[in-house]
């Protein structure tokens, strides 16, 4: 999917984001710490929580989205806001307790200009008639109607949204059946659309398909050039007893060392551009991909490579980066620009044109000159 433009507020916190247009494949939000960046990214994946069914408080959205198969999308829709008595938040209830949980007040699901639900707090209309038996109140109809022919393509876009994982060396995924998953995913297009963690596609490609795992090991190689290899092996710990015992080990191989180094001890930096590089290759097709302060645990070395990959990428992805760090930004055509401001709890959007940057004939100009913008520089009113 490629998102359009998105919009949200949350009534219940009185967090507001004005509408965003995203007019290409690239966003990178700009602006100084605390303005809200991250909270435009919490506030997609929203999108695919109630996608799954979930209610959250108070919550208003509208979103237009271009699906892989080209049609246009419009789906909106809104959440009562209830008075949370407590600090459990309302949206992290099991489904019994639905005395707590928000309903659905209003949702309408358009394709290509065309009403195909629209639902109040008295009635759902799908394709203009009365949905029956009457639907849930607590979740949206992209879970409700998700085995509908029409709902089925717009579900599986909004879950292509998706936060780029690390690799977290003191995280381990334990699967007590890693060996059936590695026999049974020996395509890539089955192991794209797969919703395991980057380290178990990775390990279905090292086993399964050489050709595409020495394609990200070249990669990696090309920014660590002191790497001699890379391999994924399959660890039984002994440690525990429960019958998920079963470990994809990352390890890999420098020149002129003898022992391979294990996952626990390969740096942040180098974990975060294989997973980086990984996800380019493993992600499903039309992925919306995003990436919170996209500098974080990159060195100097290879922030450079990291944005490279980005740009240069041969698949149809579309990504959502929040940064503030200047080498990122100004390494980034400005035209991707998004600064992000705040006034209260409203957070707002403009383009580099907005604030006439696009007059500058170098981009280091438009850049120096971005940073003595108060919107960026401030940032929140």
């Amino acid at each position: 999917m490629k998102i359009k433009y998105f919009k949200y507020e949350n009534k219940s916190t009185g967090l507001k984001i004005n509408t965003i247009d995203f007019n290409s494949n690239l966003t990178l939000l700009v602006g100084a710490s605390g303005v809200g960046k991250s909270l435009i990214l919490k506030a997609l994946i929203d999108m695919r929580k109630i996608a799954d069914g979930r209610s959250i408080n108070g919550v208003e959205w509208e979103i237009e989205f271009l699906s892989d198969t080209k049609h246009d999308y419009i789906w909106k829709g809104a959440f009562e806001s209830k008075v949370v008595q407590n600090i459990t938040l309302i949206d992290d209830y099991e489904e019994k307790d639905t005395a707590l949980k928000p309903k659905i007040k209003k949702e309408e699901l358009w394709l290509n200009n065309i009403i195909i639900v629209k639902r109040d707090n008295k009635e759902t209309l799908f394709n203009e008639k009365p949905a029956f038996p009457k639907p849930s109140s607590y979740e949206s109809v992209l879970s409700l109607f998700k085995e509908a022919k029409e709902i089925i393509p717009i579900n599986n876009n909004v879950k292509q949204i998706k936060i780029m994982e690390d690799f977290d060396p003191r995280v381990f995924h334990f699967f007590s059946k890693i060996l059936d998953i590695l026999e049974e995913y020996k395509t890539i297009d089955k192991i794209q659309h797969s919703s395991m963690p980057t380290i178990i596609k990775l390990h279905c490609v090292y086993k399964n398909l050489p050709d595409i795992f020495n394609k990200i090991k070249k990669d990696f190689v090309s920014i660590f050039p002191q790497i001699k290899d890379i391999r994924i092996k399959l660890v039984v710990d002994k440690n525990i007893t429960l019958p998920a015992s079963y470990v994809s080990l990352l390890e890999i191989k420098e020149k002129n060392v003898n022992n391979w180094i294990s996952q626990q001890n390969i740096s942040l930096g180098m974990l975060k551009t294989l997973s980086l590089i990984s996800e380019l290759y493993l992600c499903e097709n039309e992925s919306t991909i995003l990436l919170d302060e996209f500098e974080n645990s990159f060195g100097v070395n290879c922030m450079d490579s990291a944005v490279d990959n980005i740009l240069n990428v041969n698949r149809d992805l579309q990504f959502i980066i929040t940064s503030h760090h200047p080498y990122i930004i100004n390494n980034i055509d400005m035209s991707h620009w998004k600064v992000v401001s705040r006034k209260g709890g409203i957070i707002s959007t403009k383009n580099a044109r907005d604030y006439g940057l696009d007059k500058y004939d170098s981009h280091h100009e438009a850049f120096l000159e971005l940073l003595q913008l108060s919107d960026y520089s401030n940032g929140i009113n």
